[in-house]
């Protein structure tokens, strides 16, 4: 933070978020309704911050790439994860489309998602990079964790506009959650 870097390449001020923030407790609010098109989904993604497309992937890769992330948890040692808020009921690490097909599979289908795509597109730009895929299991009664940043906080687009690229986090369940 105090590097002689900072004076020229800090863009905007330091704000934290936290739950004065939320924009709703709804969570219907929040869910892709089938008929929008993406400029609606943009829309929503700008008001709350996050948008839940239901059925990203299809039953199939979703069970698939399920089974092999619950197969990779059991082999991966802890001192290879990555961490995580109250590890002994969650795993994490830095998952590759070449580790396995069904993750491929998942990220053609994310890529070419014909409502998801172009609302990515219209945030970001055309052709917008994959930076990385973290893979993160909860088990079952895993428990709620704090209130806290899926990105880094100290570094980010909004503090250092000329250093870093904005990014946003996906989240896919691969398991009924409702």
């Amino acid at each position: 933070r105090n590097s002689p870097r900072t004076y020229y390449e800090h863009t905007y001020y330091e704000r934290d978020c936290d739950e004065e923030d939320v924009s709703t407790s709804n969570v219907e609010d929040l869910l892709v309704k089938p008929d929008w098109t993406y400029k609606e989904v943009t829309e929503n993604v700008m008001t709350h911050g996050v948008s839940v497309f239901p059925d990203l992937l299809t039953p199939g890769t979703a069970a698939e790439a399920r089974e092999h992330i619950l197969e990779r948890n059991a082999r991966t040692p802890l001192s290879k994860q990555h961490i995580i808020i109250k590890p002994k009921s969650r795993w994490s690490y830095s998952g590759s489309p070449n580790e396995h097909p069904s993750i491929a599979r998942a990220m053609r289908e994310i890529a070419t998602h014909p409502v998801f795509r172009p609302t990515i597109e219209n945030i970001l730009g055309r052709n917008p990079a994959l930076l990385e895929i973290q893979v993160m299991t909860a088990a079952y009664g895993a428990g709620g964790q704090h209130f806290h940043s899926d990105t880094v906080i100290s570094g980010n687009s909004l503090l250092y506009g000329r250093t870093f690229l904005p990014h946003y986090t996906l989240f896919i369940p691969l398991q009924d959650t409702t």
